[in-house]
């Protein structure tokens, strides 16, 4: 299933929808995903900050850094 979803520019953009139909819980897009990098800079300064512990790392909330969490 293909959706219609604007950008936060306001440009059309085709997504691939969620493929189960669930009908006491629907699912709502609400949010056209990131563009890339969008969220880098939040990311890296908490990393830096010691905000984000390893388990959150490990887990893959945040991207893996050598040079933060050398293995």
């Amino acid at each position: 299933m293909v959706i219609a979803m604007e950008q936060d520019d306001g440009r059309p953009l085709r997504l691939l929808g969620n493929p189960l139909k669930l009908s006491a819980t629907p699912v709502a897009y609400q949010h056209p995903p990131p563009h890339l990098d969008q969220h880098r800079e939040e990311i890296l300064a908490l990393i830096e900050n010691g905000e984000a512990s390893r388990s959150s790392v490990d887990a893959g909330a945040i991207p893996y850094s050598k040079a933060v969490y050398p293995r």
